[in-house]
């Protein structure tokens, strides 16, 4: 058996700890707005690394933005398969946690609202959309399996065709009001009352008693 070698193990935290701090700069100038005027040099500079420390990492300034997007869609489709394969509650219940999950995630990473805009001015977004599309499959597919699973609990005779207008009324809902007004999550009672008018709106279209 190989000897651990602790040097890699060393430099490898190095590494991963420097690829942290160059994305946490990131996320903090998409929460600005001033993405699109920082330079990798910039980058850098708030990061406290070198410039080649940045490109033995990304090939170029949007390289690290879409990282941050695909550690988003990575984070919510790990949540999502957690949630939406668990048979423990009612339907009703499963689609209130749904709603709460994504107001979450959309909360906590508040500053892809803005990559979205930025991402749309790169000179690749292809990457962006391509990962963008194959989330949201997987997760309409989590979604039509569920409904599939608890037919007995709704009047939709078409889970996929159900699936794919539950993700997109909550995602549009929650994703314009906090485009509009920020987070439509600033006290508890904001919170409850939102996800209570998306439940109606859910059980309406779905068929729920």
């Amino acid at each position: 058996m190989d000897t651990p070698n602790p040097v890699r193990h060393v430099h490898q935290k190095r590494s991963a700890a420097t690829r942290d701090r160059i994305l946490k700069v990131v996320t903090t100038l998409l929460d600005k707005g001033t993405y699109n005027d920082a330079r990798v040099q910039d980058i850098v500079s708030l990061a406290d690394c070198s410039v080649g420390a940045f490109y033995g990492r990304f090939v170029n300034k949007d390289a690290a933005l879409y990282a941050l997007y695909d550690n988003r869609c990575a984070a919510l489709e790990t949540d999502c398969k957690q949630l939406l394969r668990s048979d423990d509650e009612p339907l009703q219940v499963m689609l209130a946690r749904y709603v709460a999950l994504i107001i979450e995630h959309t909360t906590r990473h508040a500053p892809m609202l803005q990559a979205g805009k930025t991402i749309a001015k790169t000179k690749n977004s292809a990457p962006f959309t391509i990962r963008s599309r194959d989330m949201n499959m997987l997760i309409a597919k989590l979604m039509a399996d569920l409904l599939a699973r608890r037919q007995s609990e709704h009047m939709h005779v078409e889970s996929e065709r159900a699936s794919m207008y539950v993700i997109g009324i909550v995602g549009s809902l929650i994703q314009s009001g906090m485009a509009q007004s920020g987070p439509p999550v600033d006290c508890a009672d904001t919170i409850n009352d939102f996800r209570t008018e998306m439940a109606k709106i859910l059980h309406g279209y779905l068929g729920i008693g």
